[in-house]
Order: structure tokens, then sequence, then C-alpha cells
């Protein structure tokens, strides 16, 4: 039912498995509990108070879960429950310039503004590092969507969801790992598992109606990484 399990944790007993569809629902619900409510740039876009903006989003990980096999849950399986996700894509060298990139698609398809602004973030981030070129890959693996229910924090389920993400990575044969590392825990996690920081930048120089991104999180010294890492 599962495919593999890559590892169980018996003290926290938690388990993490590649994402099976019989979880849709706790996986989305992970997502607007976890990644919508604390997450940086959602939290600057306001995708935390906007439910329209969080629907216009959950179709981009309906999308990335229905067309990609390369996502990993967290389980605790006490509960049967899904506490934690990283749903992951595969990205593809542009043929041409005129090729609008997978994060411009689903952008043009989101209807808020909240929406636009945590994608059109992602596609500047992506655009400052060519990584197709700096690394010389044709296509590479990206951690698209890092998230943790709140009362399971602290307890290394970010770090081992990236750590067998790059696994997966390895098993589908690709030759690089890329992420946008957007919090304080992220940027940790990024340098534990020896991603490159490739780009970094602060977020006082994002901003949506009015206010910066770090002006929202509270924490002007606030930064994102683009990193990747050589598989």
């Amino acid at each position: 039912m599962f495919g593999q399990i890559f590892s169980k944790d018996l003290n926290k007993n938690i388990e993490f498995i590649p994402y099976n569809s019989t979880y849709y629902d706790q996986t989305i619900e992970v997502i607007r509990k976890a990644f919508f409510k604390y997450e940086t740039v959602s939290v600057g876009s306001e995708i935390d108070q906007n439910v329209e903006a969080q629907r216009d989003l959950e179709g981009l990980c309906d999308d990335a879960l229905k067309k990609s096999d390369v996502s990993i849950i967290a389980r605790d399986v006490e509960l049967d429950k899904i506490v934690g996700v990283a749903i992951n894509v595969k990205q593809t060298k542009q043929v041409g310039s005129d090729e609008k990139s997978y994060f411009e698609r689903i952008s043009d398809e989101c209807k808020t503004k909240s929406a636009k602004s945590l994608m059109n973030f992602m596609i500047a981030a992506d655009a400052k590092v060519d990584l197709f070129e700096k690394f010389n890959v044709d296509s590479l693996f990206e951690i698209m969507f890092l998230a943790v229910l709140k009362e399971y924090g602290r307890q290394g389920i970010g770090y081992e969801l990236c750590k067998y993400s790059i696994d997966n990575a390895k098993n589908n044969d690709l030759k690089l790992i890329s992420s946008l590392f957007t919090g304080r825990n992220t940027h940790a996690i990024g340098r534990k598992l020896g991603f490159e920081v490739v780009f970094e930048e602060s977020f006082n120089n994002y901003s949506f109606n009015g206010k910066t991104f770090a002006e929202r999180c509270c924490d002007p010294e606030l930064t994102y990484h683009l990193a990747a890492k050589s598989l």
C-alpha cells in the first residue's frame, strides 16, 4: 500500500514513506496548517489570512502530487496521521526562451493577489541563478514545499523529510537537488545536509500590500537561500 518505508523512528513512532493518494486530504491539511500559516513567504503574502489564496495554492499542490511520484510524507504510525510533508517536483531545462516555466504556468492560473505574490517570489528567486547551467544538468529535483505540524516540531522531522528527498532524487537518477529555504530552521537543515547556498537575499526586498515580508515576519535580518546539492 505504501511502497518503500524509508525510515521508522521507534522513539517518535514516525515513519517516512512515499506520498500515497490515500493520504491526500491529510497531506493538504498539513500544508494548510503548517505551510500556509507559518512559512515566511506565505505570511509575507498574507496567504495565512486568505482562504481563497490557499485554495489557489492547493491547486499547485494537487498538480504536483498527481504529476510526480517523488513527494514524501511523515506518518505518526500509532495515530495513522500525516504530520509532515515534502512536496517535491522534477524540473527540466527549458528548451526555448519563450517557453514558460512550471511556476509561471501555475502563477497564470492563480486568481488571488496573495497566491500570485507567492508564485512571483518563487519565479523571481529561481531566476537569480540558472541552476541547470551552473551545475551542467538538464533536470533537477526540487523540494518545493516543506511543512511539519507545529505540535510535531523540533523533532527532526523536517530534516528527515529533506534527507529522504535526497535519497529519492538519487533513486530517480537525478544529479542535482535544490530548494528555496525561507526560514532560519530550513537554513540549518540545508547546512546540515550539505546544500550549497548559491544565492542569498533579504526579505526586505520583497513586499505585499505595503509591507515587506521581513516586516510581516518581525525579522528584519531574515533572508532566503537558493540552495542546491550535487548528487
